[in-house]
């Protein structure tokens, strides 16, 4: 599985590439891996933890605990320049902040 990221590098391309079955990112789809992957959760947002994130919070929502939310919550917060007005649909989208206030749901300290 590629996370944040579509497409291997240059040195991992040879030895990974027939083995790229998942892709969660949140660049520009390079359309690589079309014959072994499986899935693909694609989306031009503020950050690939927010699509993780989703994916968790639809299937089980009971395994993001205090702890667990703080720590997604980082690479969220941090990717969507801590959803500045300024940034709005350039480093995050309305997907970003309805996650992220999700995970503040989870812990308080993040309010």
């Amino acid at each position: 599985a590629l996370v944040d990221f579509n497409q291997l590098t240059k040195e991992l391309e040879p030895l990974l590439n027939q083995k790229v079955h998942y892709i969660v990112d949140h660049h520009v789809d390079s359309n690589m891996y079309l014959e072994t992957l499986k899935q693909k959760d694609l989306k031009l947002i503020g950050s690939a933890c927010t699509l993780v994130c989703q994916k968790l919070l639809e299937h089980s929502p009971d395994t993001i605990d205090s702890d667990l939310a703080m720590f997604l919550s980082a690479p969220i917060s941090l990717d969507s320049y801590n959803f500045s007005e300024h940034f709005y649909n350039s480093k995050w989208v309305d997907d970003d902040k309805l996650v992220f206030d999700a995970l503040c749901d989870k812990n308080d300290e993040l309010k």
